[in-house]
């Protein structure tokens, strides 16, 4: 399982793909040349590409899904906090089993109130 002080790959789980990003460009493209894809879930995303495509579909978006990524039957939505410079400083993440909804669910229902999470806390560091 997934315990306290548990450290996890940025390329597979909802938080750390919300935060990548979010990074300047020069920065992402850096510590994508760096990352190891390894494969964790059933839908480990593997290669560089389809990384990159999936960071821009969160940029747009300023949410990020995890669909089996980390683990088989785990889910979660994400997004970032920002501090008062605009740059993302933390990630709201809210993980779920796979039965309790769907990706599009996670998309359309939860994910709006995890991003409001991450705006009343950016709120209330300023």
């Amino acid at each position: 399982g997934i315990g306290l002080g548990t450290r996890l790959p940025i390329h597979c789980t909802a938080a750390g793909k919300a935060l990548l990003a979010r990074l300047p460009e020069a920065e992402q493209r850096s510590l994508i040349t760096q990352l190891r894809l390894n494969k964790r879930g059933p839908k480990t995303i593997v290669t560089k590409t389809a990384l990159r495509a999936e960071l821009e579909r969160i940029a747009a978006e300023d949410v990020a899904i995890e669909d089996e990524e980390l683990l088989a039957g785990r889910c979660a939505v994400a997004a970032v906090v920002q501090g008062k410079d605009g740059r993302a400083i933390a990630a709201v993440e809210l993980a779920v089993p796979v039965q309790a909804c769907t990706p599009k669910e996670l998309r359309t229902q939860l994910a709006p109130k995890v991003v409001a999470a991450a705006e009343r806390i950016a709120a209330a560091l300023t």
